[in-house]
């Protein structure tokens, strides 16, 4: 038996982008689900390899900025 554990800090915790704010405006009109690839190409450097340094920002909104990830095995 394995036992796996992983710890995520992020820089900041996680808050969904404002109400009325440009962010929420432009996901609400869109009256969809995104797939990950869909959403990830909203991204300004979208093609590129994704980073654990860098936040990931999208129309304007931080929606993850990993700090640390712990392995315990």
């Amino acid at each position: 038996m394995v036992v796996v554990m992983v710890i995520i800090d992020e820089v900041c915790n996680y808050q969904s982008p404002l109400k009325d704010s440009n962010t929420w405006e432009f996901f609400r009109n869109i009256n969809k689900v995104l797939s990950l690839d869909e959403f990830l190409a909203l991204c300004p450097n979208a093609g590129e390899p994704l980073s654990l340094s860098a936040p990931i920002r999208i129309k304007g909104h931080t929606w993850c900025h990993i700090n640390s990830v712990d392995y315990y095995i």
